[in-house]
């Protein structure tokens, strides 16, 4: 059943109504525009794109929303990382919106540099 729920939720769009949690209401700071915003509370819900344009009705292409999809677990995992070792420099930081993140996946910059993750 709660898959069944799940399904009607996404095909409703209620996800497009609801804000993200308040404890994740910092992604809104790297997550501005329209499009980007819908995604963050998309892949906030279901954890992946691969029905996104389905889903939400907004159009993006694939290579778009790969990028998002890396801003969005580059700065999950800063933010559990920083939380996890109480580096709260870090945290706020990610919270105001200041923490750097990189327009391509770090793991392919590292390998085109010659370094090995």
């Amino acid at each position: 059943m709660e898959n069944f729920d799940r399904d009607l939720y996404l095909i409703s769009g209620a996800f497009l109504e609801d804000p993200l949690p308040k404890e994740k209401e910092y992604l809104y700071r790297y997550f501005r525009t329209y499009v980007q915003q819908v995604f963050a509370k998309y892949f906030y819900d279901v954890g992946s794109t691969e029905h996104f344009i389905r889903h939400t009705g907004v159009y993006a292409c694939d290579h778009w929303l790969k990028k998002l999809r890396i801003r969005f677990e580059v700065v999950e995992k800063a933010y559990a990382r920083a939380k996890e070792e109480g580096d709260f420099e870090t945290l706020a930081m990610i919270k105001s919106g200041d923490y750097p993140v990189p327009v391509t996946n770090p793991e392919r910059r590292k390998k085109r540099d010659g370094k090995s993750p």
